[in-house]
């Protein structure tokens, strides 16, 4: 529990800091872009990410809450990258057939094909930052990663801070190639601090048809019951940003992708504490101390409400 509260207190320090460095962020970018290319941007990320995020399916968490009982079990890492590699394989195969087969505009409405490729690449490369995050917040380094995602924080605003100062715009293009550069850099540094603790996050052994088996039926038995939910999820979220590029356009995109952003900060301290919570009830779970998590978990709920309604309120005003 010490370790815990360490990890959680430095997650709010960290998190003091990047409030205001992402607000200055998201404040530049649409100055950057202009309201179309913002607009733009923010509609083809937001259709890769959410549906990366359904063939996901729970996957992730599923892996996460395995690590946390057993941050050393370097086979389960190795059979989950085979799943990412499947699952982004599938992702780009239906991006590409899109473009393939012609139905490009109609899934991404008045988006030209170039830009819906980068916003896949970029949205994938995400998905992979996610999944060596979670291997170090699983394995207890989570102070190293939250350092290499402060770097990556500073060098995103001496980045755009440079090119608004100099030269007050930016092509869409070049804004999705430092996007990736910088999301890259993560990726980067995060392995980079897994090696210097020397942990791998690519296993020589081999996946045994057994433990294939086992993990598998792990994984499906896991996600499995959130397959409906998952595909509400992806009609419901794409679904009305695509009815608004549609009938609304790139503008009024912009300006609902700002207001968003502008919301999803009353959820940033909650969502970054969040994998520190599901960590600790895994570990919890594992020991079958469940007067133990039931504590964690009240005492955590009250605090995470108070400060999300005391940032709304900040937000609001």
């Amino acid at each position: 529990m010490t370790e815990f509260k360490k990890h959680l207190t430095f997650k709010i320090l960290t998190n003091l800091v990047k409030i205001p460095v992402n607000l200055t962020l998201n404040a530049l970018f649409p100055r950057l872009l202009g309201p179309v290319n913002y607009g733009n941007f923010d509609f083809l990320y937001d259709s890769a990410t959410k549906v990366i995020g359904f063939f996901d399916t729970g996957s992730s968490i599923a892996f996460y809450t395995r690590l946390s009982q057993n941050h050393d079990d370097r086979l389960l890492i190795k059979f989950y990258w085979w799943v990412v590699a499947l699952l982004t394989s599938t992702y780009f195969l239906f991006v590409f057939g899109a473009g393939i087969f012609g139905y490009t505009d109609s899934v991404w409405p008045n988006q030209s094909f170039y830009f819906v490729v980068l916003s896949a690449v970029l949205g994938v490369l995400t998905f992979l930052s996610s999944t060596v995050i979670l291997i170090m917040d699983a394995s207890n380094l989570t102070v190293r990663s939250e350092k290499v995602r402060m770097a990556q924080l500073v060098i995103s605003l001496v980045i755009y801070g440079f090119i608004f100062l100099v030269f007050k715009k930016i092509d869409l293009s070049y804004f999705f190639y430092i996007q990736s550069f910088l999301v890259i850099f993560l990726i980067g540094g995060c392995w980079w601090v897994l090696q210097r603790s020397r942990l791998s996050i690519f296993s020589t052994e081999k996946l045994t048809k057994p433990l294939i088996k086992e993990f598998g039926a792990y994984f499906w038995k896991f996600s499995n019951p959130l397959l409906v939910y998952s595909i509400v999820s992806l009609l419901v979220g794409v679904g009305a940003r695509w009815i608004l590029q549609q009938y609304g356009g790139s503008i009024q995109q912009a300006y609902f992708g700002l207001a968003s952003k502008i919301g999803s900060f009353v959820l940033l301290f909650t969502t970054a504490l969040m994998p520190l919570l599901m960590r600790e009830f895994s570990k919890l779970f594992g020991k079958n101390d469940m007067p133990g998590l039931s504590r964690l978990y009240v005492l955590s709920f009250k605090g995470l409400y108070i400060i999300s309604m005391y940032i709304s309120v900040l937000v609001f005003f």
